[in-house]
């Protein structure tokens, strides 16, 4: 059995409230896209930085792979811009 050590419960808690308030100030709507872009991508860059703490090789991956969702919502900003929406 593989136990997770505390220090990998608070990485990965920390990494999914950073996920969770960039999610939330981005899909709040507030702000204009650049605004909403640059607060999604801050996420990223605190994500990032979360799992940089780590040298656990899979760790670090499970707390990257959080991006994700940040990545897809810039995506989605991004093409409706450039339907013309704001």
């Amino acid at each position: 059995m593989n136990e997770t050590s505390p220090q990998a419960e608070d990485r990965v808690a920390r990494a999914t409230a950073a996920l969770n308030r960039a999610t939330a100030d981005v899909t709040a709507g507030a702000g204009t896209t650049a605004e909403r872009r640059a607060r999604a991508e801050a996420g990223i860059v605190e994500i990032s930085g979360i799992a940089d703490e780590t040298a656990d090789v899979a760790e670090r991956y499970a707390i990257v792979a959080l991006n994700e969702s940040l990545a897809k919502l810039i995506d989605t900003l991004e093409r409706g811009e450039s339907q013309g929406r704001r």
